[in-house]
């Protein structure tokens, strides 16, 4: 078809209408799209349609790149565009939180059941006992988590630090650059709900709660891990007693370690030099550290020394 509308006297022979049918399913676009084609015959020409629904699972590859219109022209998409595509994918798959459990009645919803039975099962007995936390932190973990998953809610006790790692990485706005600024819901219905029966006081102030807590206890800032896919962790290490009257450099090392693990829990590949200029130290410096994380099985490098890429470890 020319730019004023008159068509090109274009032939729509069946080899071509097959070929034009054979993009849905020659596996150059993933997912495959709903693709259906039409004729229109003029005494001028054939004009052929292609109609291709929006797909509901973005983002669409075409031999594996991701186009996507920016302005008047077309361009592959960067990492944060897919990112956000991706996120598109996620609202249109039903939430675990909003699909009914035919299974269930109200008899099921019994807070003295999960404190009385589930509980006590769950958790060992004497760390209940020495809990001094309300019913809404330990309910926390359950708001967030995601429930596609199988896995537990893994707590790990070591001599110097406590790991706590949840199913469900940052979801929707939170990202790695503004957490814990920012927060999303992934269950907004069980959320809504703990607001309601006041298991929630606020929305968005767990962490900071958290975090001040921790500072008038005397603990070091939490180290938080959002690079592995689908899991939320957090490492919180021990506080420094009084009567042990700590050196001064040995306090110092242990906050340039968090320092450390938060750089590279926002970018996995970032480098020594990177590290040394934000934290305000020498390089050296940086590299007595992460020899000692990785003597401590905190760290590890994959990889060569330019292409590579920091892991922080999951011990246990």
């Amino acid at each position: 078809m020319h730019d004023n509308g008159i068509p090109l006297g274009l032939k729509a022979s069946d080899r071509l209408l097959q070929s034009l049918g054979g993009l849905r399913s020659d596996g150059n676009i993933l997912p495959q799209p709903v693709l259906s084609v039409s004729v229109f015959s003029f005494d001028t020409g054939d004009v052929i349609v292609l109609e291709i629904q929006p797909s509901p699972f973005p983002p669409v590859r075409y031999k594996g790149k991701t186009w996507i219109r920016v302005g008047p022209r077309k361009a592959v998409a960067n990492e944060m565009e897919e990112r956000i595509l991706s996120e598109r994918r996620s609202a249109n798959v039903s939430m675990f939180d909003i699909r009914p459990c035919l299974e269930a009645s109200l008899a099921d919803l019994d807070l003295d059941l999960f404190r009385n039975r589930y509980l006590p099962n769950a958790i060992d007995a004497e760390l209940l006992a020495n809990d001094e936390r309300d019913i809404r932190d330990q309910m926390n973990a359950l708001m967030h988590r995601d429930y596609e998953s199988n896995a537990p809610i893994k707590f790990y006790q070591y001599d110097n630090r406590i790991e706590i790692s949840n199913a469900g990485g940052l979801y929707g706005k939170a990202r790695p650059e503004n957490f814990p600024n920012e927060n999303d819901y992934r269950n907004p219905t069980i959320a809504e709900a703990m607001k309601t029966l006041g298991y929630v006081n606020r929305f968005n102030r767990g962490i900071s709660r958290v975090q001040q807590e921790l500072k008038e206890n005397g603990n070091p800032d939490p180290v938080f891990d959002y690079q592995r896919i689908g899991v939320f962790g957090v490492s919180v290490f021990e506080m420094w007693e009084e009567k042990e009257s700590p050196p001064t450099d040995q306090i110092s090392s242990v906050k340039t370690s968090v320092k450390i693990l938060e750089l590279i829990n926002g970018n996995n590949r970032i480098t020594i030099p990177e590290m040394a200029e934000k934290i305000g130290i020498s390089v050296k410096g940086v590299e007595k550290n992460i020899s000692s994380l990785k003597k401590e099985g905190y760290l590890e490098r994959a990889g060569s020394r330019k292409t590579g890429y920091w892991v922080v470890k999951s011990r246990g």
